[in-house]
C-alpha cells in the first residue's frame, strides 16, 4: 500500500482510491516485478526502441519481448481483479 502527504495528512494509496486512470495504472505498475518494470519503462514511457532497450539491459531483444508481453500479462490480470473486485463491492 502507497501513502502520500496531501494537505498534511496521509493519503493512502489503494487499487480502489477514486483517481484518475493514470494513476491508477502507475500504481498498477508497482506490482510488477523489477524486470518486467524496467523494460516497460524503457520502452513505453522513454519511448526507446526494442534494440535500445536490449542494449541498456545487455539482454537480446528476444528477451526484451518476453519481458513486455509477460508484463502485459500481469497488468491484464491485476486490472481484471480490481474490475472484478469493483463489480462485486457495487452489487453490495
Amino acid at each position: 500500500m502507497n501513502c502520500i502527504l496531501q494537505g498534511g495528512r496521509h493519503l493512502v494509496l489503494n487499487e480502489t482510491t477514486n483517481f484518475p486512470r493514470a494513476w491508477k495504472i502507475g500504481f498498477l505498475f508497482h506490482y510488477l516485478p523489477d524486470s518486467e518494470r524496467i523494460v516497460i519503462a524503457l520502452f513505453y514511457i522513454s519511448q526507446s526502441s526494442l534494440e535500445q532497450v536490449g542494449a541498456v539491459l545487455a539482454l537480446p531483444v528476444t528477451t526484451v519481448k518476453n519481458r513486455l508481453r509477460s508484463a502485459k500479462k500481469h497488468l491484464k490480470e491485476r486490472i481484471l481483479e480490481m474490475a472484478e473486485k469493483t463489480l462485486t463491492d457495487a452489487r453490495l
